[in-house]
């Protein structure tokens, strides 16, 4: 879950050979970094070979994710 950061917000996963499943990137942060929601989003991959990682950025700045 997204909750807190600024800019574009990227997301990519990645299966047990290392190798990418998908990634996405949106610019819904709205900047505040105290506890409001109209910026939380989820984000989430399936594979059936499993998922290793996930690697999750913003354009600057620091983010915020939850319930990894």
């Amino acid at each position: 879950m997204w909750t807190e950061g600024t800019n574009n917000i990227f997301f990519e996963a990645f299966d047990a050979d290392g190798n990418s499943v998908g990634s996405t990137s949106s610019n819904h942060a709205d900047g505040f970094f105290f506890g409001t929601t109209g910026d939380d989003r989820f984000y989430g991959a399936t594979n059936a070979g499993g998922i290793s990682r996930i690697f999750i950025r913003s354009g600057s700045g620091g983010i915020e994710v939850d319930h990894l």
